[in-house]
């Protein structure tokens, strides 16, 4: 996705000093090569020669021997003898204050995999824990709102509102209750993502709102208010079996 329109000039500032870079060509296919590169994101490539020489000329000494990711494309099958004869002529020249490290293909793609399971059953987890949180307390904040409601739902009863009626008016209320908590759940979502926008500057705002699950996030909070509205019909239809005398006497 290109995000400029033919740049020729690079700002960059390192150490405090600024340093404008011309660039020599926009890339759009990378060829044979492979790069995980995420949304909103620009990758920059250089020789070594023109790394040395900034590193040198800005005297910065954190990033001088920063390190550096060399591919090679293998035939099938031999990624594991190259590897240790890789690993093993570098670790003949490196010195006492460098190291190394030497990955396939399979295993960064594995590493990767790992990593999206991990993140996955992180999420999974935190959605159960709020699921069983919500039923829970759900059940006993929805049952003693309906139990304080007694008389009133008996007074109503006893004046002549059937019980067709009753539920129908007590639903629209809970509903309405309910929607308030989406918005309200919806909106301290958006907070977090600001939150989380402004305290990583690695990430962006427009991405979390374009990647954002949407469809889960939906299809949870309907899971977690439609249990709550069968709680709340539950309740009230236990609450309306009873008399109209005992229900106003508390019985």
């Amino acid at each position: 996705m290109p995000y400029f329109d033919h740049p020729d000039q690079l700002e960059v500032s390192i150490n405090e000093k600024q340093r404008s870079l011309p660039i020599a060509q926009t890339i759009d296919d990378l060829g044979p090569y492979q790069t995980r590169i995420l949304p909103f994101n620009v990758m920059v490539y250089t020789d070594f020669e023109t790394y040395q020489e900034l590193m040198e000329e800005v005297q910065d000494d954190k990033n001088y021997n920063y390190p550096f990711e060399l591919k090679l494309k293998l035939a099938k099958g031999e990624a594991g003898r190259t590897k240790e004869e890789i690993s093993s002529r570098i670790e003949n020249t490196i010195a006492y204050n460098e190291s190394f490290k030497v990955f396939t293909d399979e295993e960064i793609q594995d590493e990767q995999f790992t990593d999206i399971q991990s993140f996955k059953l992180i999420i999974y987890g935190i959605a159960a824990i709020i699921f069983l949180m919500n039923i829970t307390n759900g059940y006993s904040s929805i049952n003693l709102s309906l139990m304080s409601r007694r008389k009133e739902i008996g007074t109503l009863y006893s004046i002549g509102m059937d019980i067709q009626d009753l539920r129908n008016h007590f639903s629209r209320e809970f509903l309405f209750e309910q929607g308030k908590s989406f918005l309200l759940s919806a909106l301290i979502t958006l907070g977090i993502m600001l939150g989380i926008a402004g305290l990583f500057k690695s990430v962006d705002m427009k991405a979390l709102i374009l990647y954002f699950p949407y469809l889960v996030f939906l299809g949870f909070s309907i899971l977690v208010y439609g249990l709550n509205l069968l709680i709340y019909w539950t309740g009230l239809s236990a609450i309306l079996n009873h008399e109209p005398i005992d229900l106003i006497r508390g019985v």
